[in-house]
C-alpha cells in the first residue's frame, strides 16, 4: 500500500531541552482568537480572544483590538464582563458590540484609539448580529423577547410561605428543546434597532417566528433582508429558509426568494444592486454542498456562482469594489478563503489554514472579514497552535498574535504529519493525520489510537487538537482520518454514505488506515484501541460489531439505534427527512434503521468498551449509550458508562471536561494493555 507523507508547515516553536508534554491542567492555559473584524480601512482588527479560567472552568470570552502593523494590542471593554458580535462603523470611527456581565447586557460603543468603551443601550437578554446601517446611524440585531405561555388550565396558586411541587410544564411546539440551551423558553427571537445618536431602541418584528443572522441592510437604509422560515408550519419543514425584506420601520415582511431549499446570510453589494446569498436547492439527499448564489436587488431568477467549484461554502463577503466576493471553504482538510467573480469564475489567489477555533479536536472552523482594499484577516492556525490573528494583503500573510507563546514554550508538543493512502474498497485516496508522542523514536512500536470524527459530514485537518496531544502526550500515535462522506473533497466523496451510513466502505477507509501504520512499523499491532465523538462515536460502536483487532474502545455520545434516536434527538424532524427515506413506523423503513444501527449487531461484540454522555445531550440522548451499555451487560462484556452531568452534545465545552474526558478515555485503555498514566501529565 502506498504511504505518501508530508511534513506539515507550522510555527516554529522553539522547544528548551528541558520542556515537558502537555499536561491536563494545560487545558485552562489554552487561548485563541475568533471573530476577527478588521476595519474598513484595513488598520486594525477587533477579535474576540477565548481562554479558559481555572476558577470559574469557563471559557471566557474578551474583546481586544491589535493594529494591522502590530503597533498596538489592547483590551476593550469592562475587563469582568464577556463580549461578543465586534463590528465597525461603515466609516471605520467605531466600535460597536455586544457586552453582559451577570444579568446586566448592553451593546457598547468603543473608538480604535481608546481602551474605554460607552454604553449605548442596556438590553433585556443578550443582542447578538451587530449590524451598522449604511448611513452608520443605527444598529440592527437579534435579541429574545419571551411571551407569555396559553396553559390549558389555570391552577390555585400556593398561599404565601407555602412550599407546593415545581409547576408542571407545557410543552407544545415540535421544536421544544435543542441541543445545548435545554428546553425553549417561550418566545422569539426578535430584530431590533437601536438609534446611535438617541439610544433608542425599536423592536422592528414581533410575529411568532425566530429571526437570526447574519442579515444585511438595503442600500437606501429602509429595509433589511433576512433568512427565516416566516410561515405556517415551519417547524415541520427542515431545509426551508426563505429570504425576506423586512421594512424596519414597520416590521412589515415581504417574501424575497424562494429557493426550494435552505437560504442563508443575505448580503447586500456595496452598489445596492445585488443580493448574495449562501443555499442549495433541496434534493433530499443526507448532505448538499452550500453554495454562492446571486439576484437582483429588486427580485428575480438567482444565479448560482459556486454550482462549479465542488466545494461547500461557509460564509461570504463582498469585496468593496463589489465585483467579487471571498468564501470561505475547506479543501483537504484545510481552511481556506477564494474569491468568486460575478461571471462565476474563481480567482485562484486564496488564503490558507483558517480555523482552530476548536479547542478539543482538529474540526474545520475559523471565519474572517476582508476591509475595504482587500486585505483579509482571519484566525490562522496550524497543527501546532490554535487560532491567531493573521492577516492577507496581496498575499503577503503575517502573523499579528502568539496567544500561546508562553504555554508552549514549555511544551514539548507532539509532532503531526499528513498522510495519504489507498482504501482497499475502490483505491481512492484517504487523506490523514498521525501525532506522534513527544521523543518519538522510529526504533520503537507505539500503541496506536484510532480517533474518528463526528458529523459524519465534517472534516478534521491541520489544526492544532488538545485531546490529540494529550493522547500523544501520554505515549500513544494518534490516527485521525477522513474516511469517504468527510466534507471538503467535493460532493460526490460525500454522497457515498448518502443514507448509507455507517456502512462496510467508511469501516474499511479507517481499517486501512490503520494497516499503513502497522505495515510502515510505526505502532504495536497488538495494542490498537479506538474512540470517537458523535458520528465517530456510531462509528466506533460498528467497528467493535465488525472486528475484536482493537484491545478496548470509548464511544463518545454515539447513535446505537436509529429508531430511537429518530423519536428522541431535538434534530428528529431532520433525521427521518434526510437520513432515511421514512420514519420508523413504516415497516420496509425500519429495517433499513435496524442495519445500519450498532445494536443489531451487538451479539458480535467482545471488545471492552466504555460508553460517554452528557446527561443533558438532546442530540445523541444518553439513552443511546444506555441501551449499548445494558446489551453488553447482557452479554457479560466489560463495560463501563461514564455520564456527564449537565452537559450537552458538547461534553468537553469547559476545560475541566476536556481533563475529564481525556482521563477517562486513557485510564480505560490503560486497563486493557495500554500506556500507564503518568502523574506528570495530570
Amino acid at each position: 500500500m502506498r504511504l505518501c507523507i508530508t511534513l506539515l508547515i507550522c510555527l516554529a516553536i522553539s522547544t528548551p531541552s528541558d520542556a515537558e508534554p502537555l499536561q491536563w491542567l494545560d487545558a485552562f492555559k489554552l487561548q485563541f482568537a475568533t471573530e476577527p473584524q478588521i476595519s474598513p480601512d484595513g488598520e486594525n482588527i477587533a477579535y474576540i480572544r477565548v481562554s479558559g479560567d481555572i476558577k470559574t472552568d469557563k471559557f471566557q470570552n474578551r474583546l481586544w483590538l491589535i493594529s494591522a502593523d502590530d503597533d498596538s494590542h489592547q483590551r476593550v471593554g469592562d475587563t469582568h464582563a464577556s463580549q461578543s458580535s465586534p463590528s465597525w462603523s461603515p466609516d471605520g470611527n467605531t466600535l460597536a458590540f455586544s457586552q453582559s456581565k451577570d444579568d446586566n447586557h448592553t451593546i457598547q460603543l468603543s473608538s480604535p484609539d481608546k481602551r474605554k468603551s460607552n454604553e449605548l443601550v442596556s438590553l433585556e437578554n443578550g443582542a447578538s448580529g451587530l449590524t451598522w446601517s449604511p448611513d452608520g446611524n443605527q444598529i440592527a440585531f437579534i435579541q429574545f423577547v419571551e411571551e407569555e405561555q396559553n396553559l390549558i388550565v389555570d391552577l390555585p396558586t400556593a398561599p404565601k410561605g407555602a412550599e407546593w411541587a415545581k409547576e408542571m410544564i407545557q410543552i407544545d411546539k415540535p421544536i421544544y428543546r435543542r441541543d445545548g440551551s435545554g428546553y425553549v423558553k417561550y418566545g422569539y427571537d426578535q430584530v431590533f434597532i437601536v438609534d446611535i445618536e438617541s439610544g433608542e431602541v425599536t423592536q422592528v418584528t414581533s410575529d411568532d417566528y425566530d429571526h437570526s443572522g447574519p442579515f444585511s441592510w438595503s442600500k437606501d437604509g429602509a429595509s433589511i433582508y433576512i433568512a427565516g422560515q416566516f410561515y405556517a408550519d415551519w417547524e415541520h419543514t427542515p431545509r426551508a429558509e426563505h429570504l425576506y425584506k423586512v421594512n424596519v420601520a414597520t416590521g412589515e415582511k415581504q417574501l424575497f426568494l424562494e429557493l426550494k431549499g435552505p437560504a442563508s446570510a443575505p448580503s447586500v453589494s456595496p452598489d445596492g444592486n445585488t443580493v448574495a446569498f449562501l443555499g442549495f436547492v433541496d434534493d433530499k439527499r443526507s448532505f448538499q454542498q452550500t453554495d454562492v448564489f446571486i439576484v437582483p436587488a429588486t427580485g428575480g431568477d438567482p444565479v448560482n456562482l459556486t454550482g462549479e467549484f465542488d466545494r461547500s461554502i461557509s460564509a461570504l463577503q463582498w469585496h468593496a469594489d463589489g465585483k467579487s466576493i471571498f468564501v470561505q471553504y475547506d479543501d483537504h482538510g484545510v481552511g481556506c478563503v477564494g474569491r468568486v467573480n460575478l461571471d462565476a469564475s474563481m480567482q485562484v489567489d486564496k488564503t490558507t489554514n483558517v480555523g482552530g477555533t476548536v479547542v478539543g479536536r482538529p474540526y474545520q472552523g475559523g471565519s474572517f472579514s476582508a476591509a475595504d482594499d482587500g486585505t483579509i484577516a482571519f484566525t490562522s492556525c496550524t497543527s501546532m497552535e490554535l487560532a491567531n490573528i493573521s492577516v492577507d494583503s496581496d498575499g503577503n500573510i503575517q502573523q499579528l498574535t502568539e496567544l500561546n507563546k508562553e504555554l508552549f514554550s514549555k511544551r514539548d508538543v507532539g509532532q503531526v504529519d499528513r498522510i495519504t493512502y489507498k482504501s482497499s474498497i475502490d483505491q481512492r485516496e484517504i487523506d490523514g493525520w498521525i501525532a506522534y508522542p513527544p521523543g518519538y523514536s522510529e526504533d520503537k512500536k507505539y500503541p496506536l489510537i484510532l480517533e474518528i470524527h463526528g458529523g459524519p459530514f465534517a472534516n478534521y485537518g491541520s489544526r492544532f487538537a488538545m485531546e490529540i496531544q494529550l493522547y500523544a502526550a501520554a505515549g500513544y500515535v494518534v490516527l485521525y482520518t477522513n474516511p469517504r462522506g468527510s466534507t471538503s473533497y467535493g460532493e460526490e466523496f460525500t454522497d457515498l454514505i448518502d443514507h448509507n451510513y455507517p456502512c462496510q466502505e467508511d469501516y474499511q477507509d479507517m481499517m486501512d488506515g490503520v494497516d499503513t501504520l502497522i505495515s510502515n512499523g510505526t505502532v504495536d499491532p497488538e495494542r490498537l484501541y479506538v474512540t470517537g465523538g458523535s458520528g465517530g462515536g456510531i462509528l466506533t460502536a460498528w467497528i467493535v460489531t465488525k472486528t475484536d483487532r482493537f484491545k478496548a474502545a470509548v464511544s463518545q455520545k454515539p447513535v446505537i439505534n436509529w429508531a430511537t434516536m429518530a423519536y428522541t434527538s431535538d434534530a428528529y424532524m431532520y433525521f427521518s427527512s434526510y437520513w432515511f427515506s421514512d420514519a420508523p413506523w413504516n415497516p420496509k423503513e425500519m429495517a433499513e434503521y435496524l442495519r445500519r444501527s450498532p445494536l443489531t449487531y451487538v451479539d458480535k461484540v467482545k471488545t471492552p468498551t466504555m460508553l460517554m454522555t452528557g446527561e443533558q445531550d438532546y442530540r445523541t440522548p444518553i439513552t443511546e449509550a444506555e441501551q449499548f451499555y445494558q446489551a453488553l451487560q447482557l452479554r457479560k462484556v466489560d463495560t463501563m458508562m461514564i455520564r456527564v452531568p449537565d452537559s450537552s452534545h458538547s461534553i468537553a465545552s469547559k476545560p475541566s471536561r476536556i481533563m475529564a474526558k481525556v482521563g477517562h478515555v486513557l485510564a480505560w485503555f490503560a486497563e486493557y494493555g495500554g500506556e500507564a498514566i503518568d502523574d506528570k501529565s495530570k
